[in-house]
């Protein structure tokens, strides 16, 4: 996978051992005073189990605000990582260019079947400084910022672990927050290479059979091919909604005449030698 780190964007910050460690200080006194006695801070809370909406581990996280934004722009993602939770933020900046004031009516869902969640950027949200960031944290794995058949733009969240969520909005600057700890039930994640990422299919399948997924493969092109062994029974081609400023989301319908224990390989053939590039899934699919 394309490993797209941009320091000036990006920041990955680990606090150790969860939050700032315990402070003490003492001191001795040698005169008949008392001597001073020994003050404890006690260490602040990590900001992502702060008090607030509850986690879910399925479905609709909320919307962060029902008013219009004068956000336009991803500009960057940060990770946080703490003991006993992780907060992902993204953030954004005004088309003057100056950090946002108000992400505006941003909405996020958890598709546990898929192991990410998924941030529905406010429309005005139109542009992207990046593309994909690589965090393999205990809970995050890798970021992607997808531009959507309708043309509007979402964030996915690829879980490196079984997890909660919940979205929240942070003021001076805005930004969008989600906030993650472990918990509920067991996840699967996408099959991805460095061109194309493959949510994963239902099963058992049924026909029609319908690979979603993003790319960013040379001028979107976006090829399935179905083998049984090395015989090609079923091709079929698409492209993606984007590939020159950031990955693009795709639909490929499976032929319907292929069945059988199948091979599919998503993905583009090399400009270069004509191999094929992308992703490889072994599937049977039920006679219709």
């Amino acid at each position: 996978m394309r490993r797209v780190l941009i320091s000036s964007l990006i920041v990955l910050s680990t606090a150790a051992c969860g939050s700032l460690p315990t402070t003490a200080s003492s001191s001795t006194s040698t005169s008949d005073s008392p001597p001073d006695t020994t003050t404890t801070t006690a260490p602040p809370a990590a900001p992502c189990l702060e008090a607030g909406e509850g986690f879910f581990g399925d479905g609709p996280l909320g919307t962060t605000s029902d008013e219009p934004g004068d956000a336009a722009t991803v500009t960057g993602v940060q990770l946080s990582t703490y003991e006993d939770c992780e907060r992902l933020t993204v953030e954004l900046a005004a088309t003057s260019g100056a950090p946002a004031t108000s992400v505006g009516s941003t909405n996020a869902e958890f598709i546990r079947k898929h192991g990410l969640v998924r941030i529905h950027l406010d429309s005005p949200i139109d542009s992207t400084t990046l593309s994909d960031v690589v965090f393999e944290s205990e809970l995050v794995d890798r970021v992607y910022v997808v531009r959507d058949s309708n043309g509007s733009l979402f964030i996915d969240v690829h879980l490196a672990a079984a997890a909660v969520a919940r979205l929240s909005e942070i003021s001076g600057p805005a930004r969008i927050a989600i906030d993650l700890a472990s918990g509920g039930s067991k996840i699967q994640s996408p099959e991805l290479s460095d061109f194309i990422v493959v949510m994963p299919l239902d099963e058992p399948l049924a026909s029609p059979v319908t690979i979603t997924g993003y790319g960013r493969t040379f001028e979107a092109n976006v090829i399935l091919r179905a083998r049984i062994g090395s015989e090609i029974v079923g091709e079929s081609f698409t492209t993606a909604a984007d590939y020159l400023e950031t990955w693009g989301w795709f639909e490929l319908d499976l032929p319907p005449e292929v069945a059988g224990e199948i091979e599919l390989f998503i993905g583009e053939d090399s400009a270069r030698d004509g191999e094929e590039q992308g992703v490889r899934l072994e599937v049977t699919v039920p006679e219709t």
